[in-house]
């Protein structure tokens, strides 16, 4: 927590672009769920310094780790409503990058139930963002099989040729 109080503390006071885009992506790589909690809710925290055209790389951070993911869906669903009055008319575009790397480390029938719940039942608030639910939920079938198929073979050849 405290290096990433720091880099939250860096991120206020720092005017270089690549320096700030930098921090806003090293925060989403914690693997403490409490600071991940925190900074998705400092993301939608109107008197928050985070800009909006900055919110995607905050999003995508979070979502690059199989934790973070699945705590963003679960965070999106619990604030469904006042996230979507939050962003707006940038709703739709928003949940496109708060979900569209949940399907790349999901790989089981359960991770593709709850997609499928999230897609069911907000299908109709997701507008253009529900293709990419859609395309999720394939990329997870596929993840699935390949698992199903290969998974089991892949472990004992790591095993038979580890030192």
């Amino acid at each position: 927590p405290e290096n990433w109080d720091l880099a939250w503390e860096r991120l206020q006071k720092t005017s270089i672009i690549l320096e700030r885009d930098s921090l806003l992506t090293a925060l989403g790589c914690t693997k403490d769920s409490n600071l991940l909690s925190k900074y998705l809710e400092l993301s939608v925290d109107p008197t928050s310094t985070i800009r909006d055209q900055n919110k995607r790389y905050v999003y995508l951070a979070i979502g690059g780790s199989k934790l973070g993911s699945q705590l963003m869906l679960d965070w999106l669903e619990t604030n469904w409503e006042s996230i979507k009055e939050f962003y707006g008319d940038t709703f739709v575009y928003n949940v496109k990058n708060m979900v569209s790397l949940y399907p790349e480390t999901a790989n089981t029938q359960e991770e593709w139930d709850r997609l499928n719940a999230f897609l069911t039942a907000h299908r109709g608030e997701l507008g253009s963002s529900a293709v990419v639910v859609d395309q999720g939920l394939d990329k997870i079938s596929a993840n699935i099989k390949w698992r199903n198929n290969f998974y089991e073979q892949v472990m004992q050849w790591f095993v038979n040729n580890s030192p």
